[in-house]
């Protein structure tokens, strides 16, 4: 019989198979082109939450890939957990990388939504001052500005709001979907399509990951944004459902429950203000 450490081996063994595979076939779809791909496969974006970190494997959210974050939004205004969750991948990629740019092609969201504001965006740990901010245009020229960001070697990602209520014919054909996967390839950088629910453009099988992000209650006495996390599709298939606060100063994914648990209660505060001879009245 075979011992579990022997089958673990063999596991780990057939992975590196099929990942040596799934490149072959990949260059075979780009026309023979050989740029080296292992490049692409660096695991350089995990959340810094184990849990989660586990499910996605040794890759985290794989650079050369495109990402997909799907809001709870069903109208013109811009759904604020999908974009704070992708604005937080966005300050932690940054985090790793010191150089580099992110173009972000926004949707018409300007007069119902608002526009990010610079500070508000630093104090979630993201840097506004790398952010290449992509205003305008219909559906079509939003997705040329995506493909072609995808496509330029040095960007450190790019950022898709897909609109609401505005379908394609057919939404993104697969030829579309397709097309983005090989220029996020080409370019070796990260690529998010931030979509509410009834959004016409939909990526089907071709995403690496899916998320689904809705509010959630946060920390006592803490600011700091909260949601509740589904991972719907990942290269694993480990799905799972967590409630998760992003600390903006360490730029990580924490659990709510464990923050929660850590924080100090209202009585804990007024001791420690009568302790330090202070009166609070």
């Amino acid at each position: 019989m075979q011992n579990s450490s022997s089958w673990s081996t063999s596991k780990t063994a057939q992975e590196k198979i099929l990942d040596d595979l799934r490149r072959r076939v990949r260059q075979i779809e780009r026309g023979g082109n050989q740029v080296p791909l292992a490049a692409h496969d660096k695991a350089d974006l995990d959340l810094g939450y184990a849990l989660i970190d586990r499910r996605l494997g040794p890759r985290g959210l794989a650079r050369g890939r495109v990402h997909e974050i799907i809001g709870e939004g069903w109208s013109t205004v811009r759904d604020g957990a999908a974009f704070g969750f992708t604005a937080a991948l966005i300050g932690r990629l940054q985090s790793r990388h010191p150089h580099g740019h992110v173009l972000w092609c926004s949707r018409s969201a300007g007069l119902y939504g608002g526009r990010p504001y610079g500070r508000g965006l630093a104090q979630l740990g993201v840097d506004p001052g790398r952010l290449l901010w992509v205003d305008g245009g219909n559906q079509d020229d939003r997705l040329w500005a995506f493909e072609e960001a995808l496509r330029t070697p040095g960007l450190l990602a790019a950022v898709l709001e897909a609109p609401a209520n505005q379908r394609r014919a057919g939404g993104v054909d697969g030829t579309i979907a397709r097309r983005l996967q090989l220029a996020a390839e080409a370019g070796a950088s990260h690529g998010f399509v931030i979509r509410p629910e009834d959004s016409g453009i939909t990526l089907n099988a071709l995403v690496e990951s899916r998320w689904r992000v809705s509010a959630a209650p946060g920390v006592d006495g803490s600011w700091w944004p909260s949601w509740q996390l589904e991972l719907l599709r990942a290269r694993s298939q480990q799905l799972g459902r967590w409630q998760v606060t992003w600390n903006p100063q360490t730029r990580c994914i924490n659990s709510t429950a464990a923050l929660q648990a850590a924080a100090p209660t209202p009585s804990t505060t007024i001791q420690s203000i009568a302790s330090n001879g202070r009166v609070a009245a």
